[in-house]
């Protein structure tokens, strides 16, 4: 594991953290991807502004990034997205005849991030929806073998044990899968 895989698990270490003692902070799913953005980049590893392969500047921290999929098309978005920069061209120029969707390509990802919350769901939408990402993300580990891919779920009614987190973890071993829940759980929240 390197030093940008390290920052990134603490980083995620530090809101499943903020989450298990104050569950109601985070109201949606883009508050937790704001909340992981905002501590990803006050990471000395992660809040550098880099130059891209068509010198451009830019941060190494995204959100709403497309990989190019077995298909070869840009279909296979995560939340979150740590990019090598240095292979980063913003006007795709290597492309010139395919003017890609969002204006930009890269060949390497350092992190790609699925981040999902439950609010009302039972045990069977928390497992299916775990296993929705996990899927997509083996599907892009196998074209980006060294990027580390990681399902964040956080579960603001406790649905799932340690057990099933470890069969789901087993299961899914290419990809990191992160469960965290409140301290104190109300169902009938």
């Amino acid at each position: 594991m390197n030093q940008i895989h390290e920052s990134v698990l603490r980083s995620i270490d530090t809101l499943s953290e903020s989450f298990s003692n104050n569950p109601y902070i985070f109201l949606t799913e883009g508050d937790m991807q704001s909340y992981l953005i905002k501590d990803l980049l006050q990471n000395s590893n992660l809040n550098q502004i880099k130059t891209s392969r068509d010198n451009k500047k830019t941060y190494v921290v995204h959100s709403e990034i497309s990989f190019f999929g077995e298909n070869e098309k840009l279909n296979n978005r995560v939340d979150i997205a740590v990019i090598d920069v240095s292979t980063l061209d913003l006007y795709s120029t290597t492309r010139p005849s395919q003017r890609l969707s969002k204006g930009f390509e890269f060949s390497n990802a350092n992190v790609g991030i699925e981040v999902k919350m439950n609010r009302r769901g039972n045990k069977l939408k928390v497992i299916m929806e775990i296993e929705k990402d996990s899927k997509k993300l083996e599907k892009l580990k196998r074209r980006n073998p060294s990027t580390l891919f990681i399902v964040v779920y956080f579960d603001k009614k406790n649905q799932l044990t340690s057990h099933d987190i470890n069969e789901l973890q087993t299961k899914y071993g290419s990809i990191t899968i992160r469960y965290s829940v409140p301290n104190k759980v109300n169902r009938n929240d």
